[in-house]
């Protein structure tokens, strides 16, 4: 299924760059986008997205992350050194993160990831978020995260043999 539009959330994942950047970049025509009303959101047409990665020397192949894939959500790591824990999984598995509820409804909703992780330091309710998930999809697989070894372990688990 391929994806028609793309948010800032998802922009910065492909950039590596902070949400707020590519927000810049597009209140400054930078990237061709728009703001949805009565929001502060902002989208971005998949073609205007292909020309800004191609004409700044990202990998066109980012796009494809959101189209197919094994992929992996991550949900509620907010720094940086978090994320680094699962830089090893970026090179087997298409990764997202997300830290708004509604991101991560949406790309579970339209993009069928195979995991969720889930960080259970920054959501003690991880267990009922869980338990939702699964409701709406019981194939996904989820892992809660509560220290820097669950994620260790994830890594090793999921990489083995790869």
């Amino acid at each position: 299924m391929m994806q028609d539009y793309f948010t800032t959330g998802q922009i910065a994942a492909m950039t590596q760059a902070a949400p707020r950047t590519v927000s810049k970049w597009i209140d400054e025509g930078e990237l061709p986008g728009r703001r949805l009303p009565l929001s502060k959101d902002r989208r971005v047409d998949r073609a205007d997205l292909y020309a800004f990665l191609k004409k700044h020397g990202y990998s066109v192949d980012l796009i494809t992350m959101f189209d197919f894939g094994k992929a992996i959500l991550f949900y509620g790591f907010r720094s940086v050194s978090d994320m680094r824990l699962f830089d090893e999984l970026k090179l087997h598995y298409v990764t997202q993160f997300v830290n708004m509820s509604f991101d991560m409804a949406f790309i579970l909703g339209r993009h069928k990831p195979n995991y969720l992780v889930i960080n259970n330091l920054e959501y003690s309710d991880a267990p009922s978020i869980s338990k939702d998930v699964k409701k709406l999809d019981d194939t996904i697989m989820i892992e809660v995260i509560k220290t820097k070894a669950d994620a260790e372990a994830l890594v090793a688990r999921l990489t083995k043999g790869r």
